[in-house]
């Protein structure tokens, strides 16, 4: 599931999760057949990886001594 989701790549060009459409594309462009269990998955992982990118992102600067 792993090497799925980095060749559809964690987030779109946005940084926001896969859409479901951008996973049906994929599917549809690459020949590959998911489960809805994968492509729930899929999803989840996408999610989990924007949601963490975007906390990275958003830390406070730590204080200058």
């Amino acid at each position: 599931m792993i090497e799925y989701l980095q060749e559809l790549g964690y987030t779109d060009s946005e940084g926001k999760p896969l859409s479901w459409v951008e996973i049906k594309s994929w599917c549809d462009l690459t020949g590959t057949i998911l489960t809805s269990w994968e492509a729930k998955l899929l999803k989840q992982l996408s999610s989990e990886f924007a949601m963490q990118q975007n906390k990275k992102d958003h830390r406070e600067p730590l204080p200058k001594r």
